[in-house]
């Protein structure tokens, strides 16, 4: 947060070709307290003009958006975890991946879950574990979105659930939000599904604890009814 400053002013304002790494999103450091909890990051960041944000899911979208950060001549905000988060792409190739695509992980028919960020893993393993029949999408850039995939996903399905370690404002849920109104002014889509976040309440945790304790305090978690109107 003390840098935002500069990145507004001597990054984005030259729309220069400079990257930004960020270590410890989420909870990741979540055992050094509130302090070390960096939820509003991405809120921050997609506001800014010119601001190309990223949250990879894994190591390997990690790896594609690294070549594409490198490539661009814009400024990019990448958003990493701490160390060692389990990769959740087994085979896809995502050499022909670009900016602002939505990565399609698991097939459905009426419920898609989007998730950003480090909750990857853990939708895929919730759906997967519990024989749940419902797409999974990850959304490795906040901003821009393709808006002709994203379209289509709110074409296709009754429910989507959003789920992100970051604020409830200005985060996946928002973006998704934003989009779905914009289209719907336009009349763009006939579909308009039915939105559910699971992001973080607006306030302040003064807990420390490890990673899977602070999400599961702040309520972000799948739960088997969640999917039973689909």
């Amino acid at each position: 947060m003390r840098c935002m400053e500069q990145i507004r002013n001597d990054v984005c304002y030259h729309d220069f070709n400079i990257n930004i790494v960020s270590i410890g999103g989420g909870f990741s450091y979540g055992s050094l307290g509130a302090s070390h909890q960096a939820t509003e990051d991405i809120g921050m960041m997609r506001i800014i003009p010119n601001m190309t944000v990223c949250a990879p899911g894994d190591p390997t979208e990690a790896k594609w958006i690294t070549h594409l950060a490198v490539e661009s001549a814009h400024p990019f905000y990448i958003r990493l975890d701490k160390a060692g988060e389990a990769i959740a792409h087994s085979d896809q190739d995502f050499s022909k991946m670009k900016t602002g695509d939505i990565l399609k992980v698991k097939e459905g028919t009426s419920i898609a879950v989007l998730s950003t960020g480090g909750m990857l893993k853990y939708s895929y393993d919730f759906i997967s574990n519990n024989n749940i029949y419902c797409a999974l999408y990850s959304f490795p850039f906040i901003k821009p979105v393709n808006k002709i995939q994203l379209k289509q996903i709110f074409e296709k399905f009754k429910m989507i659930i959003t789920i992100e370690e970051h604020q409830s404002s200005g985060g996946l849920g928002s973006v998704v939000l934003e989009y779905l109104n914009d289209f719907i002014e336009n009349d763009e889509i006939q579909n308009i599904p039915k939105i559910r976040r699971i992001a973080i309440p607006d306030k302040f945790y003064s807990i420390s604890g490890s990673q899977n304790f602070l999400r599961e305090n702040a309520g972000l978690i799948l739960k088997k009814e969640f999917f039973n109107n689909g």
